[in-house]
């Protein structure tokens, strides 16, 4: 299903992540690119996250984050305000990874792959992507 979606897609972006967490607030960093499927221009981004949440385990708190596009407009605005409101909440034991994940963005189809390890978590987040001056 994820690649029938990804060949009707206009871009994609793709971003390394890794996530911490202290006294209930947690904060992410990462970094990326944004591909056009139009042309294959690409913008390098960056992203932090941050907000309350809660997580446990070892491990698994590195991530990739893959975002599919539906529209031209959605990919333009995504790579100029670049901003996703997302609450979390899921477990991951070794490569198995459940989860609910509510996205408050539309057009946009974002999965979530994780690394080996066990994780508990509950997150309610505001997410900045931002395009990279000093690569682009």
């Amino acid at each position: 299903d994820a690649k029938a979606l990804f060949d009707s897609s206009v871009g994609y972006a793709v971003f390394d992540t890794r996530k911490i967490g202290a006294l209930a607030v947690s904060a992410g960093l990462g970094r990326g690119v944004a591909v056009s499927q139009a042309d294959a221009g690409r913008t390098y981004m960056s992203m932090g996250t941050g907000g309350l949440g809660l997580s446990l385990g070892i491990g698994g708190f590195e991530s990739q984050i893959v975002i599919l596009f539906e529209t031209h407009e959605g990919f333009q605005s995504f790579t100029t305000d670049g901003y996703d409101a997302s609450a979390q909440a899921g477990s991951m034991f070794g490569d198995e990874t459940t989860g609910e994940t509510v996205q408050f963005v539309n057009g946009r189809s974002i999965f979530v792959l994780g690394k080996k390890g066990w994780k508990i978590s509950a997150t309610a987040a505001g997410t900045k992507y931002w395009v990279e001056p000093k690569l682009n």
